[in-house]
């Protein structure tokens, strides 16, 4: 519960909160970045659209085909408000760098074969970070 870049980890993934991706400080090296709503969806509209993306950017240790060679696990997130760790098997969760209103925009990959970009309810959850180069 803060309104500062943190984050934490979990059998050896890192969940850092929303305001990390958007931190001056930059939670990416110089030159890359969490990257744009934009980006994200041309991601997943490069690889079939967002309703069958999602074959192509799971991982096949995810039952996926990986196509696009992004390798997508179900690492889940973490709920701000307890603290724990949900949806490890079903979902991955990563932050964007795009701003709705006081919401950040997040791109999901589920295991019930859906793709979705939008926005999520709060920066204190703890989403997976992608960096990809500028």
């Amino acid at each position: 519960d803060t309104s500062e870049g943190a984050f934490s980890v979990y059998q050896d993934e890192a969940y850092y909160n929303g305001f990390s991706s958007i931190d001056e400080r930059g939670v990416c090296p110089l030159g890359w970045s969490s990257g744009s709503e934009g980006s994200w969806t041309t991601l997943a509209e490069t690889n079939g659209g967002l309703s069958s993306a999602w074959d192509e950017l799971r991982s096949e240790l995810w039952n996926g085909n990986n196509q696009s060679g992004f390798s997508c696990l179900p690492r889940g997130y973490r709920r701000w408000h307890d603290g724990e760790y949900v949806n490890l098997n079903g979902m991955a969760y990563f932050w964007t760098d795009a701003l709705d209103g006081e919401s950040l925009i997040d791109f999901r990959v589920s295991s019930n074969n859906a793709v979705t970009v939008g926005p999520n309810s709060t920066l204190n959850d703890g989403f997976s970070i992608r960096c990809t180069k500028d």
